[in-house]
């Protein structure tokens, strides 16, 4: 069986390749083996509802991913002083538009229309927009950015709103006490499960808007169990707070916008126990304090405790 192995890793992490399988251990702790799981995929969504921008590395601050959902649409025919965030689910053509964020611009794509930029420091009359019930503080960016997006989707209510840059710095609210937590980490081993059960639809792991999406020695639905535990990616410490709620936008196509409905219909052949398990995925916020930060990349090991 010898050739089977391969040895790997670093001195501080030594790894051992059993066949298909990885593990490792601590060089601290010896003789405890840990199974083997690391960072595939990273994405955030600069403009909430549009699609992924995808990244090799990732800067980490309270609130999650840098510069994630700093934009978001929102409602203005609705009186009162909050306003209701727009997402996939009234609008599943979302998808179909494009934002890739820089510290200085975020550039934004709107189909049929093109490309136009909004600058980080922007500023503009302040609005609250309400999120998953997290009252956020934004800049209404006026009327110029507005009509774009009401000709384009045929709403003359919509607005586009960024975020104060104390709430992106999480602050504010602290990111442990928002309802909306930061960070969406989903198993590629989960993913897998639910195409086996829907042999005939064609769809990915974007179909469920993941921030981290992590792979390796890992049980469909394993992360189900991650409630409650610190996860750490190169020296980042995460809090895994809850589990993603079921919801229709799996069913949404994002390269197309369309809802094809089919992975919510796999989600209801699942057996549920009391605590509505299995989900696909969880959420988690970033263990840091207000100023702190760090980075995190594809090729990152995950270790929980």
């Amino acid at each position: 069986y010898r050739p089977c192995l391969r040895f790997a890793g670093t001195r501080q992490t030594p790894r051992l390749d059993v066949g298909t399988k990885r593990y490792f251990t601590v060089a601290s702790e010896q003789c405890r083996v840990y199974k083997m799981i690391e960072v595939t995929e990273i994405n955030r969504y600069p403009l909430t509802g549009a699609s992924a921008q995808s990244l090799e590395v990732a800067h980490v601050v309270p609130a999650g991913i840098d510069l994630d959902r700093a934009l978001v649409l929102f409602d203005d025919s609705v009186e009162g002083d909050i306003k209701p965030r727009i997402s996939q689910r009234e609008l599943p053509m979302l998808a179909c538009f494009g934002a890739i964020a820089t510290e200085a611009t975020t550039e934004l794509y709107i189909p049929n229309y093109g490309n136009f930029y909004v600058d980080a420091d922007a500023t503009g009359e302040l609005v609250t927009v309400s999120e998953f019930g997290d009252e956020t503080p934004c800049f209404d960016l006026g009327d110029d950015f507005a009509r774009r997006f009401q000709r384009s989707l045929n709403r003359p209510d919509i607005r586009l709103g960024l975020k104060t840059p104390e709430w992106l710095a999480g602050g504010v609210v602290a990111p442990s006490e928002r309802t909306n937590r930061p960070i969406h980490i989903v198993t590629r081993a989960t993913i897998r499960e639910i195409q086996r059960r829907l042999p005939s639809a064609q769809f990915g792991a974007d179909r469920f808007r993941p921030g981290v999406l992590v792979d390796g020695d890992i049980e469909p639905f394993e992360e189900n169990e991650w409630v409650g535990k610190q996860l750490t990616i190169a020296g980042v410490a995460f809090f895994v707070s809850k589990l993603t709620a079921r919801c229709p936008v799996p069913g949404y196509d994002q390269r197309r916008g369309i809802n094809r409905k089919d992975v919510p219909k796999a989600y209801r052949e699942l057996p549920k126990n009391d605590k509505n398990k299995p989900v696909v995925g969880v959420y988690a916020y970033p263990m840091l304090g207000l100023g702190e930060s760090g980075d995190i990349a594809i090729g990152d090991i995950v270790s929980l405790s």
